[in-house]
């Protein structure tokens, strides 16, 4: 969140917790950058709810705050809180019954499962391209990446110049992608958006190309 968001963030937690003074700009900013650093993997959901729960003192010792919301006093909190979450997973997995054993898939399922969702999807590409109300949710960098394992992709089925037009389509996606949202300088999240582009670009690619389509099922089978 931007820092703008966050001072609107720290109201509920304050007025839950009963705390009356805000803390100055500088401050806010110190605890905001702070917070982003330590602890940027909790959701917005999870910050109030660990001052409510920390308010109400049933699930750990109340952290008492002594009218300052300052970094102590949040870190106290939410390492509580992280804490006391970490021990009901374990519970909640404790509790589940036991995963009946995990059978292997044979290659041959495998395959024919793979041949079920391309014919499925290539039917919905066919109903999309006369303008019917139709959606592919297939998981495009998985199914591309089982296709390669089967061996029924290999890189030459796209000659070099529609793999150069493809990566620099996938690249100027997935910037704007990270522009937009803001995560420019996280790299693997750029290139996890940019493998997913770039496998949908493929994707499509098999489904509204016949001869490559056809290709790729006879392989299969």
């Amino acid at each position: 969140m931007t820092l703008s968001e966050f001072k609107h963030a720290l109201v509920r937690p304050m007025v839950t917790a009963g705390i009356k003074t805000l803390p100055g700009d500088l401050e806010t900013q110190l605890l905001y950058e702070q917070v982003q650093k330590y602890y940027k993997h909790i959701t917005l959901g999870d910050f109030y709810l660990a001052f409510e729960l920390n308010s109400l003192g049933q699930s750990w010792v109340r952290v008492e705050h002594f009218n300052l919301f300052n970094l102590a006093f949040i870190s106290d909190v939410l390492n509580r809180y992280l804490e006391s979450k970490g021990k009901a997973v374990i519970q909640m997995e404790k509790a589940k019954p036991a995963p009946a054993p995990y059978k292997e898939l044979e290659d041959c399922e495998r395959r024919k499962i793979m041949v079920e969702i391309l014919q499925s999807d290539k039917a919905k590409a066919v109903n999309m391209a006369k303008g019917r109300n139709e959606f592919i949710g297939t998981l495009y960098s998985t199914t591309i990446t089982r296709l390669f394992g089967l061996g029924v992709l290999v890189d030459d089925d796209w000659p070099a110049e529609v793999w150069r037009k493809y990566q620099l389509e996938a690249k100027r996606i997935a910037k704007n992608h990270a522009r937009e949202h803001r995560y420019s300088k996280d790299y693997n999240r750029f290139f996890e958006t940019y493998k997913i582009e770039l496998s949908r670009l493929m994707y499509f690619n098999i489904l509204e190309n016949e001869q490559l389509f056809n290709t790729v099922i006879k392989r299969l089978n």
